[in-house]
């Protein structure tokens, strides 16, 4: 009656469906997907790629741009399609899911190689572990390098 008040005009059979746990289940496995690749990444970034741009070992930058370039960032970009095609993903949220963290994985790896990460993430392997796996912006307090909570 209150469409029918109203002028609109409703045909056909509509319903409520419940959530496809498929769709969760695919979700959440590919975060967790992304955020091991993403521990991995950042652990050889931490002990090879770090310690150059602070000069504490003997590795040339040449070598790291060609981890960083020629392995780590092609993974990056390439990783995605190849999961896609061995598992046969069909869901666009699911692949974007799978996809965006690797975009940000890329720039990570590149602000590494350049010395561009915060001196505050550089304490300990699991600090920056947590910066680089995580798709997230953190801020940190400038005086006592501790993460800033956002509320």
């Amino acid at each position: 009656a209150f469409f029918a008040l109203s002028g609109f005009r409703i045909e056909g059979t509509y319903g409520i469906s419940s959530p496809s746990l498929q769709f969760w289940f695919g979700c959440t496995l590919v975060m967790v997907m992304d955020v091991i690749f993403g521990l991995m990444i950042s652990s050889i970034l931490y002990y090879y790629v770090l310690p150059t741009n602070l000069k504490q070992t003997s590795i040339s930058k040449s070598n790291i741009y060609v981890l960083g370039f020629g392995v780590i960032i092609p993974c990056c970009y390439l990783l995605p399609y190849a999961v896609i095609d061995a598992t046969g993903i069909q869901n666009s949220v699911v692949r974007f899911t799978l996809s965006a963290p690797m975009v940000f994985y890329a720039f990570r790896c590149v602000e590494a190689m350049c010395g561009f990460v915060p001196p505050v993430v550089t304490s300990s392997p699991l600090d920056y572990a947590i910066y680089y796996a995580t798709p997230t912006e953190f801020m940190f307090d400038r005086k006592s390098g501790q993460r800033v909570m956002a509320t």
